[in-house]
């Protein structure tokens, strides 16, 4: 893909998303039963920095190595590890850490994990999020439940605070396509 192409998806993608935002939101102002959500964004105070790693099987396919994600072909798996580090002087508590499921990837249902958190989903763009199970695509008559190539978003909250200094890893897997 030429930078010129990735430049006019990011550009749609950036619309698509405000003009969903202004969207939900103006239909929120209007109808004082939609909720607002909890949080939508990465706490302040950590840093995230995201590893991709494709999955290489040897011929067996017993065992699997890991490499850098710099060349990617169709169907290759990606691993996607956050290291999520709390560069504040105080404890974090309820950190909540929000990713995109990244372009040109299909989220690999049930993969996503991270010790004592709590794992959400967003099948629209990071405004809403739900457990699994509660996610519902086109929620008129002829909604169906969200599968997991719906998700555009994760979110783990963490259940115990994130002392100073310290990291959390948290991973999630991908097909890329």
């Amino acid at each position: 893909m030429h930078i010129s192409e990735l430049l006019r998806a990011s550009i749609r993608g950036i619309l698509c998303v405000t003009l969903t935002l202004i969207s939900v939101s103006l239909s929120a102002q209007s109808n004082p039963d939609v909720a607002a959500p909890v949080q939508l964004t990465t706490t302040a105070g950590l840093v995230v920095e995201t590893i991709a790693e494709r999955r290489i099987a040897d011929s067996s396919d017993a065992l699997a190595k890991l490499a850098p994600a710099d060349e990617l072909h169709i169907g290759d798996e990606i691993i996607y590890t956050l290291r999520v580090w709390n560069r504040t002087d105080a404890a974090i508590d309820s950190a909540v850490i929000v990713k995109a499921v990244p372009r040109n990837t299909v989220y690999v249902a049930d993969s996503a994990v991270g010790p004592a958190t709590d794992i959400d989903y967003s099948v629209d763009g990071g405004y809403r999020f739900a457990r699994a199970e509660d996610l519902v695509m086109n929620a008129t008559a002829d909604a169906r439940p969200a599968q997991s190539s719906d998700y555009t978003h994760l979110r783990w909250r963490l259940r115990h605070p994130l002392a100073s200094g310290a990291t959390a890893l948290l991973r999630f897997r991908g097909v890329f396509r």
